[in-house]
């Protein structure tokens, strides 16, 4: 049955679950961002509130950078839940999130490990964001850029404490001078689908990262003004 269960894990992170989670009214803040004030509401599909710098306007400008930098995927939890989900779990997540958003960028970019020249650094955590939110629960580790996304992280297998919904917050800034172009943060809660109620109780959480990264390439080949963008659904 374990073998079943990451099999088919496996299936529907790779190829996406068509509406597995959809996007939440509303989105409460972390702390992670630190400076919220410029954030509006947006009409965006992939996030409840954004930031754009002038500069993203242009899309020579977008183009200059070719380069990628990953920062760690980091948690934020709840106190309250501390007990409710694994370390391991968690850790999971974050390596998961890590390496699905290097291997959709990588298509487009040369990822990178230290700040360069024509770097644009993305930084991302994963919420789940109430007003007692105080604690940085864990760091992905660097993934090597050889792993395969067949390499999944398989969650234990009773039920998450992310309560059927989780939140991202995300800020991608110059890679030397730290200028922040884009902040924003979006919410997505699960659908009530096959997927998510019979096959694994992390869904929710994996179709969330999986519709992120794929929406993170999707959004910067716009801000490039290239012709062959692919809109995740």
């Amino acid at each position: 049955m374990q073998a079943v269960r990451v099999f088919f894990l496996l299936v529907f992170v790779l190829f996406g679950c068509e509406n597995a989670s959809r996007q939440a009214r509303n989105v409460e803040y972390s702390g992670f961002l630190g400076d919220y004030s410029q954030l509006r509401a947006s009409t965006d599909e992939g996030f409840n509130q954004v930031y754009m710098n002038p500069k993203l306007d242009n899309p020579e400008f977008v183009r200059r950078y070719t380069k990628v930098l990953l920062d760690p995927v980091v948690i934020y939890r709840d106190p309250k839940e501390k007990d409710l989900m694994l370390s391991s779990d968690l850790q999971g997540i974050a390596d998961n999130f890590f390496m699905l958003l290097q291997n959709e960028l990588s298509k487009d970019y040369e990822v990178v490990r230290s700040p360069d020249r024509e770097t644009l650094r993305i930084a991302v955590a994963i919420t789940n964001a109430s007003k007692d939110i105080a604690v940085l629960d864990t760091l992905s580790t660097l993934v090597p850029s050889a792993f395969a996304v067949s390499t999944l992280y398989s969650y234990a297998a009773d039920a998450p404490g992310f309560s059927g919904d989780v939140s991202i917050e995300a800020r991608f800034s110059d890679g030397i001078s730290g200028e922040i172009y884009k902040a924003a943060v979006d919410r997505r809660i699960g659908q009530k689908s096959f997927s998510a109620e019979s096959l694994d109780s992390w869904q929710t959480v994996n179709d969330a990262i999986l519709f992120w990264s794929r929406y993170t390439r999707f959004n910067l080949c716009e801000l490039r003004g290239d012709s062959d963008c692919e809109k995740p659904s």
